[in-house]
């Protein structure tokens, strides 16, 4: 009897120890584009409007978490010409952050502006981007980020 269970523990560990390892070794390719608001002052011009809302390849820094809030560390990809990869993701919901986590600072001007502000600054950073999921299946994400005006910031003149 001892023996069956020790061997159902070891076999199981076995499988279990075979799936991390799956999961370790599967590459998910990310192509991402990127789109934009306006937020300059005047109205803009249809060509403006246009080149703003097509589609490019994004260049730069993502942060990729699996916590909607941020609550746990980031993966940090850096997009060329749209494309990165990412190995040792496990099943569920991401969340693409284009600016870095942003932490209280220390010593704050305790007016009430200015505590406003910071609190509009931290929920509008721990905001995502965009999401997406992936399954055992997936091996490529397309996804668009749209760059929405800062919330915090006064409107342009």
């Amino acid at each position: 009897m001892k023996n069956n269970i020790l061997l159902i523990i070891i076999v199981c560990s076995t499988l279990l120890g075979c799936k991390t390892k799956k999961i370790e070794n599967r590459s998910i390719k990310l192509n991402l584009t990127v789109t934009r608001d306006y937020c300059g002052g005047a109205y803009p011009t249809a060509e403006i409007v246009a080149e703003l809302r097509a589609a490019k390849p994004y260049n730069g820094l993502i942060y990729l978490h699996k916590s909607e809030t941020r609550a746990d560390d980031a993966i940090t990809l850096n997009a060329i010409e749209g494309k990165c990869n990412v190995t040792g993701l496990a099943d569920g919901k991401y969340y693409i952050f284009i600016a870095p986590l942003m932490q209280p600072p220390q010593n704050l001007p305790f007016t009430k502006e200015a505590m406003v502000k910071l609190e509009c600054q931290l929920k509008h950073n721990r905001t995502p981007n965009v999401s997406f999921s992936i399954d055992k299946k997936t091996s490529k994400v397309v996804q668009n980020i749209h760059v929405v005006c800062d919330p915090c910031e006064l409107p342009m003149p």
